[in-house]
């Protein structure tokens, strides 16, 4: 049976389930990222290559955000 939050320590909790979801978020995008980066090796298309550097600049950023939250 699990132990009841009392609200003294709810924010603490709170804290720590924020941080563990943005933490995952933040791999998650790093990981995009990296798929986008390395997608953009099999281009054959200027085009498609500047998409895929985009896409990857993209997720990028969301993981930069997530991490300043």
């Amino acid at each position: 049976m699990a132990t009841p939050v009392v609200p003294s320590t709810l924010p603490e909790a709170r804290n720590a389930i924020y941080a563990d979801i943005l933490s995952q978020a933040v791999t998650g995008e790093l990981i995009g990222m990296a798929n986008y980066a390395s997608m953009a090796e099999l281009c054959p298309t200027v085009e498609e290559l500047e998409d895929a550097v985009v896409h990857a600049y993209s997720e990028r950023t969301h993981a930069v955000a997530f991490h300043q939250a």
